[in-house]
């Protein structure tokens, strides 16, 4: 290990740091895409189950079966409707 321009020993190297910011932003990247992406499925899911709360949406955020589960509680809907609404979104 050798010293850095600034004197101080570092246990990676420069090259090392570089990837790690990269894939810091890229993850950072991907997260915002995602949380778009979320955002934009719960207004679309207010949209057409005006009952819902956000409280029940985030509970079920990023799992289908929660998401499913609280819209068939609130509207009565059967699975295939619900589908069917959201692959018109999604499409």
């Amino acid at each position: 290990m050798a010293p850095g321009k600034d004197g101080i020993y570092s246990a990676t190297t420069p090259k090392e740091d570089e990837m790690e910011r990269t894939t810091t932003a890229t993850d950072y990247t991907e997260r915002l895409r995602v949380e778009g992406a979320w955002d934009k499925f719960k207004g679309k899911a207010r949209a057409a189950w005006g009952d819902l709360t956000d409280q029940e949406l985030e509970m079920a955020r990023g799992n289908w079966d929660q998401f499913v589960g609280a819209v068939k509680m609130k509207t009565g809907e059967s699975l295939e409707s619900i589908e069917r609404k959201v692959e018109e979104w999604t499409s």
